[in-house]
């Protein structure tokens, strides 16, 4: 087994319900990690 590293990370998100009869939400994700990494994330529908 490999050695372990913690590496942070933060972000915050948006999210917008298209239907509550579906349940459908558009999400807007923005996130920040080491060494200058970051990302912007969008998506329809949920994981969960």
């Amino acid at each position: 087994m490999g050695s372990w590293q913690w590496l942070p990370g933060a972000g915050l998100g948006l999210r917008y319900m298209v239907s509550k009869v579906k349940k459908i939400n558009v999400r807007l994700d923005y996130a920040l990690g080491v060494d200058g990494n970051q990302g912007l994330y969008f998506g329809v529908m949920e994981a969960f």
